[in-house]
């Protein structure tokens, strides 16, 4: 886990990340997923930048966690989109897209199954809605 101070990307919201280890730089893998958390009571946005006509991520509210492999997922849109629904290991490898479709404006409660090949730890469910994304994890046990 990277910590970055608040106050370091709060100007342009901009950060370079640098992969090292003993032997030097590298360069990430293909599929590498960076998850940024902004700071909510400063104003936060996802680290994304955007007006006052930016849409926000939804809200989301899962359960239960653990699951045994059923998820109920509930969050609401304030404008149709598209919304894909994937789930990431610890790697940031994508083990599964659970939901890939748009949906028009309102509340939504979707049961999300998890594929029977994917077997228990810690992953993060990621959703992904016009350009902002929601994340939460969620541990699985078999």
């Amino acid at each position: 886990m990277i910590q970055i101070p608040y106050e370091s990307y709060a100007k342009d919201r901009k950060v370079r990340i640098e992969f090292r280890n003993v032997e030097g730089p590298f360069a990430a893998k293909a599929g590498l997923v960076l998850l940024c958390l902004d700071h909510k009571s400063r104003g936060g946005g996802g680290g994304q930048s955007g007006g006052k006509e930016a849409s926000q991520a939804p809200e989301l509210q899962i359960g239960p966690n653990p699951t045994r492999g059923r998820l109920s997922l509930d969050f609401s849109l304030s404008n149709p989109s598209l919304v894909k629904i994937s789930l990431f290991d610890l790697t940031g490898r994508r083990v599964a897209v659970l939901h890939d479709r748009k949906l028009t404006s309102g509340k939504y409660s979707l049961t999300l199954m998890f594929p029977e090949k994917i077997s228990s730890g810690v992953y993060f469910l990621i959703v992904e809605t016009n350009g902002r994304s929601s994340s939460r994890k969620v541990v699985l046990r078999r």
